[in-house]
């Protein structure tokens, strides 16, 4: 091998685009490819300078042929692969310094432009995310969300024989019903007895003052029978409605004077004989409600007086808890029964014998008149004794009756107007949670707990916001309230 040879073998090139880089005696084509530069026909007799070629002038290059050109060998010797573009022709010499000092090459380039993509990728990344938090925070903060847990206080409110008016101080609503009992007592056989006829009948008052009546007091029916009153009443006085009077009336219980079958009577007419002679013979009378009847000869059992004393007894126990047991079951939402506070009316016992078992069925019937008192007007008149609400408040609170035992002394007549108490009730704040919501929407969290915190009855609060870093509560519609 020839030193010129060695030297063209062992000259190494960097991979750099080369244009007219002139070298001793020799020249080259110069071409670009994916691989190492290769070059071929490297003449190997002296270069003559008629074999020189012209210089001609420098010819542009191509926009896509900006690349860094490798250069390289292969097996020894050099090789070219020619692109789509031309290549200048290129001297070729021993001085590899010519090589290096080139100030054509863009090897520099190569590295600026890596680095440069390596600055823009990640202002890229950095720009995508902050586009993601940002997104992220316009979506949790579009669903934002509240949660406001209540506790109420509740206070005890007492009464002692308190008495409150029907329809003033408490709203309410009368109520009837019927009752019966029965039980048995040992019998020794039977008799037979006439019973009186009985019967109801509505008494009218058409004069301008009530009239008392006391029990007894006698009625005369069109044909001449003589029946009496079983309780006590009073019949209204006449009122005016339309410029019409308008006769007073209530409901009695009558029984026949005598007994026997002549004491039955259908529907009739009744006037009181000790009026007679006097204004109120025409203007309080009385007509049948129900026919007169039960009169005629019965059997009756044979007992003992004393049996028949603790048979009423019991009679009268089982009236009362069936009446007291009715009433509650009439309680509802709106309104309430106070126990105590009805009336029982018990008829005469009933007695029939069975002659079988030796034995007489005793029974009672008993009419039941009540009132229900409203819920909300107990919570009122307990509100006005409870210290919670005397405080004022921009939310509208409500008092509610978590729990109650009250009781009630009976009612002077199915017509009282007044009902009297006793007994212990808890009481708290009803409050509309729909209006705690629009009352605390848009606030701070500090400045929604002090609303709710003054509200009448408001023994704790806790307010969640979601997400946690929301410091303002959204919407009322996003906000819900559990009382607790």
């Amino acid at each position: 091998m020839t030193e010129q040879e060695d030297t063209n073998e062992n000259m190494s090139f960097e991979p750099r685009s080369i244009r007219n880089i002139p070298l001793k005696n020799k020249y080259v084509d110069v071409s670009e490819d994916k691989g190492d530069l290769k070059i071929e026909h490297i003449p190997t007799h002296p270069v003559k300078p008629s074999e020189i070629p012209k210089k001609e002038p420098p010819i542009s290059k191509p926009a896509h042929a900006s690349k860094a050109v490798p250069v390289g060998s292969i097996d020894g010797q050099l090789h070219h692969t020619h692109t789509d573009y031309e290549v200048e022709p290129a001297f070729v010499g021993g001085d590899k310094s010519i090589l290096e000092n080139d100030d054509t090459s863009d090897g520099r380039d190569l590295q600026g432009t890596s680095n440069g993509s390596k600055k823009s990728r990640w202002l890229w990344w950095v720009i995508g995310g902050l586009i993601a938090l940002a997104l992220m925070y316009f979506v949790l903060h579009s669903f934002a969300s509240a949660k406001i847990a209540i506790v109420r206080s509740a206070e005890v409110v007492s009464l002692e024989n308190e008495a409150f008016a029907l329809g003033t101080d408490l709203s309410f609503k009368n109520m009837s019903f019927d009752v019966l009992a029965s039980t048995t007592v040992s019998a020794n056989g039977s008799s037979n007895t006439n019973e009186k006829a009985k019967g109801q009948v509505v008494l009218y008052n058409a004069s301008g003052a009530d009239q008392k009546l006391v029990s007894g007091t006698r009625l005369t029916s069109l044909r001449g029978k003589i029946y009496r009153l079983t309780a006590n009443v009073t019949v209204p006085q006449a009122t005016t409605v339309n410029k019409k009077t308008v006769p007073g009336s209530v409901t009695v219980n009558l029984i026949a004077d005598e007994g026997g079958e002549a004491s039955n009577s259908p529907l009739t007419d009744f006037t009181f004989p000790g009026f007679k002679g006097t204004a109120k013979f025409d203007t309080i009378y009385g007509r049948s409600k129900t026919p007169m009847n039960g009169g005629g000869l019965v059997s009756v059992a044979n007992t003992s007086p004393t049996d028949i004393a603790a048979a009423k007894g019991v009679l009268q126990v089982q009236l009362t808890d069936d009446a007291e047991a009715k009433a509650l079951a009439l309680s509802d939402d709106t309104f309430v029964y106070i126990p105590g506070s009805l009336i029982l009316k018990s008829d005469k016992v009933a007695q029939s014998y069975d002659a079988k078992t030796k034995s007489a069925l005793i029974s009672q019937h008993g009419a039941v008149t009540l009132v229900l008192i409203e819920k909300t007007s107990i919570a009122k008149v307990l509100a006005a004794k409870s210290s919670i609400f005397n405080a004022s408040s921009t939310i509208s609170v409500k008092p509610v009756v978590q729990s109650w035992d009250l009781t009630s002394t009976p009612l002077k007549s199915s017509t009282a107007t007044s009902i009297t108490l006793s007994g212990s009730s808890t009481i708290a704040v009803s409050l509309d949670p729909d209006q705690v919501a629009s009352a605390v929407s848009h606030l701070k969290r500090d400045e929604a707990l002090r609303v709710i915190q003054h509200i009448p009855g408001v023994e704790a609060v806790e307010i969640s916001v979601t997400p946690w870093w929301e410091g303002v509560l959204p919407g009322a519609g996003s906000i819900s309230v559990h009382l607790e």
